[in-house]
């Protein structure tokens, strides 16, 4: 009588328990196609095996346009975690160089080849040049010194012969000589002045190249907060500017899709298993769990 309330609850519990242990096995297994004669077995191969390029598709989709996206890359790289890491590893290098007698040159190329330091100094000197050059030339200030000039010439002209020539110079004749000597000044700026600012940049940046990094840090000390600060922004910048490109460059997508394709099916059986053990046997435990309460429900029925 009492095995009659026993039998039942541990049948559908065993059966429970085969039943998931089988279904999750079927995920992976078999792991080729069999046939009888021509005659297709059906659930041959297992689903994953079977399916494997289209999940490796969809899990790129996924990860690429949804998990790792750029707006979600972008939001990490510039949080307040990453930017609070980024200037306290700023902070730390200057006050590790505070003591560094290398010189600013000796440091760079310990980070990389001389030939690419001497490159970088020699773009940096172009680039300065360019710079001060353009904006000295837009600036039309021929016509502003000329204008200076003659009114404090005019001003300083204490003879009253001078004094009697100079009266008929009113401000429309010391703006029209202002206008033409300025243009004068502005061609001899455009023509001579590229030369003197290469190489007073390239004297400047070789006396930088130079120098003590300690006596860099000492001499610029309370410019040191604003320096970091313009890391912080050249860095957002960056990550605001190239994060599009670069992802699509490297296509996460295409990459996780290619190397999950790459697995065969016994390492894509163990990646699964090794996250998911746990939770696998868990679906297995509650199947016998489930036959179990069945089997006792069944008798009352």
């Amino acid at each position: 009588m009492i095995l009659n309330y026993i039998i039942p609850p541990v049948i559908g519990a065993v059966i429970g328990y085969i039943t998931n242990d089988i279904a999750i096995k079927m995920l992976f297994h078999p792991r080729k196609t069999y046939y009888i004669g021509r005659l297709h077995i059906p659930f041959t191969p297992g689903l994953i095996p079977k399916e494997k390029k289209r999940i490796a598709a969809s899990l790129g989709k996924a990860v690429g346009e949804q998990l790792l996206n750029e707006e979600t890359i972008s939001n990490t790289l510039i949080s307040e975690e990453m930017i609070s890491k980024l200037r306290s590893g700023v902070e730390e290098l200057i006050d590790s160089r505070r003591n560094d007698t290398q010189t600013v040159g000796e440091l760079m190329e310990k980070v990389s080849p001389k030939e690419v330091a001497d490159k970088l100094f020699c773009e940096l000197k172009e680039s300065v040049t360019t710079h001060i050059y353009t904006k000295l030339t837009e600036a039309h200030l021929g016509e502003q010194i000329a204008d200076i000039t003659i009114k404090k010439a005019k001003s300083k002209l204490n003879s009253s012969i001078l004094y009697k020539l100079t009266g008929f110079i009113d401000d429309a004749m010391i703006k029209t000589i202002s206008k033409t000597l300025g243009e004068h000044i502005d061609k001899i700026i455009e023509e001579n002045s590229e030369s003197f600012i290469k190489e007073f940049t390239e004297k400047e940046l070789d006396k930088f190249r130079n120098t003590m990094i300690c006596d860099v840090i000492k001499k610029y000390e309370d410019k040191l907060p604003d320096f970091t600060e313009l890391v912080i922004s050249a860095y957002k910048k960056l990550v605001c500017r190239s994060l599009a490109s670069v992802l699509k460059g490297i296509n996460l997508s295409g990459i996780v899709e290619e190397r999950i394709s790459g697995f065969d099916v016994v390492q894509f059986e163990s990646l699964i298993f090794g996250l998911m053990k746990r939770e696998l046997n868990a679906i297995v435990y509650l199947g016998a769990l489930l036959g179990f309460f069945m089997g006792f429900i069944n008798i009352f029925i």
